[in-house]
């Protein structure tokens, strides 16, 4: 009875102290949105640079509300951890260091990179991986349709 009360007395002080200490795995953004995706500006800047150059010409293929509920959501996400705007393109260009695109809208040169893995993703999977294009290597991020790039990003 005594061992129960004890730990019970414990449990609760350990639960109360994990409230009230402000660390972010509990809840520092203490409200709305950033209780959820709460994106904090990258402090290390050699990582902040290269995070930059990797998205500093994004192609991303949305058509329809969920994957304009994608873009938006990486446009907020990537705003405030690279604390400026991303570069998002209209088409995919030789300059492009990002392509977000379903299976059907790939390049021809970047599809055969990853082609036989859509079958083991299924409707709601995603392959985020980096692949040769044009002699460089660029950040993919494909789906077989559009709630596979939404859990993507």
């Amino acid at each position: 009875m005594i061992k129960m009360k004890i730990k019970t007395v414990f449990l609760s002080l350990v639960i109360v102290v994990c409230v009230c200490s402000g660390n972010r795995a509990f809840g520092q953004a203490s409200q709305g949105y950033d209780l959820w995706l709460g994106y904090d500006e990258i402090s290390n800047k050699q990582l902040l640079r290269e995070y930059q150059q990797a998205t500093s010409a994004i192609y991303f293929q949305h058509e329809g509300a969920i994957t304009k509920t994608a873009h938006d959501e990486l446009s907020t996400g990537l705003s405030k951890m690279l604390d400026r705007t991303p570069n998002f393109s209209e088409a995919i260009s030789s300059t492009s260091t990002m392509i977000i695109a379903k299976k059907a809208h790939l390049d021809k040169d970047i599809l055969p990179t990853v082609e036989n893995q859509f079958d083991a993703i299924g409707a709601e999977g995603f392959i985020i991986k980096t692949v040769p294009y044009q002699g460089r290597t660029i950040l993919l991020l494909t789906a077989n349709g559009d709630i596979g790039i939404l859990y993507g990003v």
